[in-house]
């Protein structure tokens, strides 16, 4: 099967190359659509992809970047549970100041996820009732963690068809001890055991889908995702179904391909 895999010298031409694809893709769909629905996952993979995104931003012009920061609807992928509202490793803070905030998006457009746990069932139909008014995400904007999740799906409660669109979930060790990798937290005990997250059918319904790994302790989760069988023990090997794979880029840096036999074929 042949896929979609940009693979670069390092983690920052990676970004540049997504954020330019990315960019374009917007662009296009900026000269034919009303509203441009976007889910942005949060997390270090994505910081190159940001800088770029923000740098190729500032070439539109004031004309352009008013005109389709108008357009973008924008949702966070998940969120931490349990959190104070101001914590800085909030994903819905770090989007705000990092990327929302810095290319204009327009407030009223942005959907939040809630870290408290005790507006749950309000904010989840509130989000739930928001994406089904646009029924999918035109973008994607991902990564893939260590086990390999995407969004929060951890194995055992990924599903492929989960019927439903936001979900509770319960956070494996492994995808906690991501978060003190990537020094989001200073320990284990720091990260939450619970978060919320879009479920992987919205994800893998999205119209297109960009995926960004750098580093090199995502290279045994590059090799799962691409060379192993697809199956909802690897959430992300479901990039590859027949019905996804046509929609999604990779984006990955020598560094996290190292270990893929698939990955290596690109380079």
């Amino acid at each position: 099967m042949k896929y979609n895999i940009n693979i670069t010298e390092n983690e920052d031409l990676m970004g540049k190359n997504a954020a330019r694809a990315i960019l374009n893709e917007i662009i296009k769909l900026n000269k034919r659509k009303k509203e441009i629905v976007v889910l942005f996952a949060s997390a270090p993979s994505q910081h190159a992809t940001w800088k770029w995104l923000k740098m190729f931003w500032k070439k539109l012009g004031l004309r352009l970047q008013k005109e389709i920061a108008n357009k973008i609807v924008a949702f966070h992928m998940d969120e931490y549970l349990g959190l104070n509202k101001k914590s800085k490793q909030l994903f819905g803070n770090v989007l705000k100041k990092n990327l929302f905030a810095p290319l204009g998006f327009n407030k009223k457009n942005i959907f939040y996820f809630d870290s408290d746990v005790k507006n749950l069932k309000k904010n989840i139909k509130k989000i739930e009732d928001k994406y089904k008014k646009y029924s999918k995400f035109d973008i994607v904007l991902g990564g893939i963690g260590k086990l390999p999740h995407v969004a929060f799906n951890d194995p055992p409660e990924a599903k492929f068809n989960e019927k439903k669109i936001v979900k509770i979930v319960n956070l494996p060790e492994e995808s906690r001890i991501q978060q003190v990798i990537d020094k989001e937290f200073e320990k284990l005990e720091d990260v939450p055991k619970t978060a919320i997250t879009f479920s992987l059918k919205p994800i893998f319904d999205a119209r297109k889908i960009f995926i960004m790994i750098p580093r090199k302790f995502k290279a045994e989760s590059v090799r799962k995702m691409l060379d192993e069988k697809i199956s909802e023990k690897i959430p992300a090997s479901g990039l590859r179904m027949k019905n996804v794979v046509r929609k999604v880029s990779f984006f990955i840096d020598k560094d996290a391909a190292s270990l893929s036999k698939v990955a290596r074929k690109y380079f």
